[in-house]
């Protein structure tokens, strides 16, 4: 997982505040709230898993929540690795830079987890400042994201060659075929 994420608060205008086990504050900026648009199904569960959390003494939270119950599917499925000049389904998610690689006329697994992604929020102690979250396991950004980096980059794509997101009409355009290749030479220009 990747630690060295810069602030992307640039209007630090939070919507939501919530609490911690450990009664610190994981406040949602409104850059945030619009990222988790394409993530539906975590805003019934986001305070609940919030509680549970507690924060590190320094550094990025990157945490899995066991809500101990079934939530649901987790969005992201095991798929055969594929090459990086293979065609394969991706399609844009709501509020991303770039594509997600996608499968269709599959589920994904059960889940009972909600990762939690937050950075420390500057000039305010004891809080952080949520950057996402979502049922299911943690998974690193996805290869074309600008804040991989070069470092972080081979793990990336090792995960996303052979992982995919479940298609899913209400956050997603409808799929289209690329490459690995294609997409990375697209949105990782300088």
């Amino acid at each position: 997982m990747q630690e060295n994420f810069q602030n992307p608060i640039e209007n630090a205008e939070s919507l939501r505040e919530f609490k911690t086990a450990d009664n610190a504050r994981i406040i949602i900026p409104k850059s945030t709230e619009e990222h988790l648009l394409a993530h539906p199904e975590i805003d019934g569960i986001l305070a609940e898993a919030l509680s549970k959390v507690h924060l590190p003494e320094s550094g990025m939270l990157i945490t899995e929540v066991n809500m101990d119950r079934v939530l649901g599917k987790s969005a992201c499925v095991d798929t055969p690795k594929c090459e990086m000049d293979e065609k394969i389904l991706f399609a844009q998610r709501l509020h991303r830079a770039g594509p997600t690689r996608v499968v269709t006329n599959t589920e994904g697994p059960e889940t009972d987890l909600v990762s939690v992604i937050a950075f420390p929020t500057p000039d305010q102690e004891d809080t952080y400042s949520l950057l996402t979250a979502w049922t299911g396991p943690l998974a690193p950004m996805e290869p074309w994201d600008k804040k991989v980096t070069q470092e972080t980059l081979q793990g990336s794509l090792e995960f996303w060659r052979s992982h995919a997101l479940v298609w899913d009409k209400e956050v997603m355009t409808e799929p289209f075929e690329s490459t690995w290749a294609e997409v990375l030479e697209k949105y990782r220009k300088e």
